[in-house]
């Protein structure tokens, strides 16, 4: 049996984002922000729960990060394997603090908290994840070392 990453995210909310927490065996690893939920719409909504095999990518500014895929759900690693214009692709799992900071994509922290969106310091505070970038090394670390092939992303309230 392949070895899974389980994603259960617990709230979900318009301003703040969709909250979760990453799991591998019984070990939280991480906590998560993604964009809410939205209908699925490319590049504004998190992704709908189900079974990914999580696949490496290399972003173009160079960075090595994961991709989701699953094209029972629509869901593609680049936008050529998409038939025709439909479904979502390059829904990554990179380094991010806040849900506006992405676009469909999954960002581990260490730590939930409060905080202003740097770039506009009037908006009011939101839900964050804190040292997304160590959290997402230690997660790369660990996919890699187990040789970790897929995630499911559950609904809040589901086991």
């Amino acid at each position: 049996m392949s070895e899974h990453l389980i994603l259960q995210r617990w709230a979900d909310h318009p301003l703040h984002g969709t909250m979760g927490e990453l799991f591998y065996k019984e070990d939280k690893i991480a906590d998560t922000i993604e964009k809410p939920w939205q209908n699925n719409k490319p590049f504004v909504s998190c992704v709908p729960h189900g079974t990914y095999e999580i696949v490496p990518f290399t972003r173009e500014n160079g960075d090595n990060v994961y991709a989701l895929y699953n094209p029972d759900l629509d869901v593609y690693v680049d936008a050529d394997e998409r038939p025709g214009d439909s479904g979502r692709y390059s829904i990554l799992i990179h380094v991010a603090n806040w849900a506006e900071e992405l676009m469909g994509c999954i960002a581990p922290g260490l730590a939930i908290g409060i905080g202003r969106y740097k770039s506009n310091p009037k908006k009011p505070e939101v839900l964050m994840v804190y040292k997304s970038a160590k959290a997402t090394k230690q997660l790369f670390d660990i996919i890699k070392k187990n040789q970790i092939e897929y995630i499911t992303i559950l609904k809040a309230g589901t086991e």
